[in-house]
């Protein structure tokens, strides 16, 4: 997933999209937006949950965990809409700061929660049909200022 995140960044370096007249408004509001550490769940308390109680767990569980687990993701995925916000504005500074943030352990034990979260949630038919659920998603993202890294 991180490495999609990172592929997705690479990708918005190359391109220069017209940016709107208020598109650094945009990106404020995204900062603005991030939780404070004391605030957001674990993401490994989280793969954790989901690892001992998953197999069990209702939709209703698995949209809650879920949720949680994108909520934990929720700083890094803002760090991601930064870097590709300064990219497609044309800071050329933002590679280095980038491939720097790329290796910190932060952005390591993400990707590797991340690639754990997907499989476990591609194991069990329950999680796999909330993964599915595009709308659900994208709803839980829009009321809880979570950045959408794809567009």
């Amino acid at each position: 997933m991180f490495a999609l995140l990172m592929g997705a960044t690479i990708v918005s370096c190359n391109q220069k999209p017209e940016q709107p007249a208020n598109a650094d408004a945009d990106s404020a509001k995204v900062e603005a937006a991030a939780p404070a550490a004391d605030q957001a769940p674990s993401l490994a308390d989280v793969v954790a949950k989901m690892k001992a109680e998953g197999a069990n767990w209702t939709e209703d569980q698995w949209k809650e965990n879920i949720g949680q687990a994108m909520l934990a993701m929720k700083p890094v995925l803002v760090k991601m809409k930064e870097f590709m916000s300064k990219m497609e504005s044309g800071d050329t500074s933002v590679a280095a700061e980038f491939e720097k943030f790329a290796s910190s352990p932060e952005a390591v034990d993400f990707e590797k929660l991340a690639d754990e979260i997907d499989k476990i949630v591609s194991e069990n038919p329950v999680a796999k049909k909330v993964n599915e659920d595009k709308e659900w998603q994208k709803k839980f993202m829009e009321e809880n200022g979570i950045p959408d890294v794809d567009e």
